[in-house]
C-alpha cells in the first residue's frame, strides 16, 4: 500500500512539473505590432492575410525576444538578446549590431510598456571611401498589443 502511494504521489509530482513547463510557456507576453500601418494592427483572417501579413510579432521572454514570426513554419525565426529590463522599456539590440564585419541581420528594438509603441530597428552598413565603415541605424515606431499565443500557429497548405 506503501508503494502504491509513493507511486502516485511521484505521478502527480512529475505530471505538476510538466504542467507548469507549459503554463510558464504560455505567460511569455505575445506581442502583435502594425507592420507598414500607423494604426494599432489586427489579427489576420483569411488564408491569404496570414499569407501576406506584415504584422511584426514578438515573444518577450527574460532574456531574449524572438521575432520574425513565420506562418508556414509556425515559429519564430529569429532571437535577440535583451539588454535592458526597466518598468518602463525593454531594449534588445543584436549582440554584433555595431560589428561592420559582420555579415548577419542587425536588429534594435525597444518597447515602451505604457504606451505600447516599440521603435524597431535595422542595421544598415554604411560603406565609404573616404572614411572607416559604420553601422547606420534605420528606424520606424510601431503600435502594439498583446495577443494570445494560441493565436500563432504553422498554417497548413491548401493541398497536402
Amino acid at each position: 500500500m506503501k508503494k502504491l502511494l509513493g507511486i502516485v504521489v511521484l505521478g502527480l509530482f512529475l505530471s505538476g512539473n510538466t504542467f507548469a513547463e507549459k503554463n510558464v510557456k504560455n505567460k511569455i507576453p505575445i506581442l502583435m505590432c502594425g507592420g507598414h500601418t500607423i494604426f494599432y494592427p489586427k489579427l489576420p483572417t483569411t488564408y491569404e492575410e496570414f499569407l501576406n501579413d506584415d504584422n511584426l510579432y514578438y515573444a518577450i521572454a527574460k532574456k531574449k525576444i524572438a521575432m520574425e514570426w513565420n506562418w508556414k513554419e509556425g515559429r519564430f525565426t529569429q532571437t535577440i538578446p535583451i539588454t535592458s529590463n526597466t518598468n518602463e522599456t525593454i531594449v534588445a539590440i543584436s549582440e554584433d549590431f555595431w560589428d561592420t564585419k559582420s555579415k548577419k541581420p542587425k536588429f534594435f528594438l525597444e518597447l515602451n510598456k505604457y504606451s505600447m509603441k516599440m521603435i524597431v530597428g535595422m542595421g544598415v552598413l554604411d560603406k565609404n571611401l573616404f572614411t572607416k565603415d559604420k553601422i547606420q541605424l534605420k528606424t520606424r515606431v510601431a503600435n502594439c498589443s498583446t495577443i494570445d499565443v494560441k493565436k500563432l500557429f504553422k498554417l497548413k497548405p491548401r493541398i497536402d
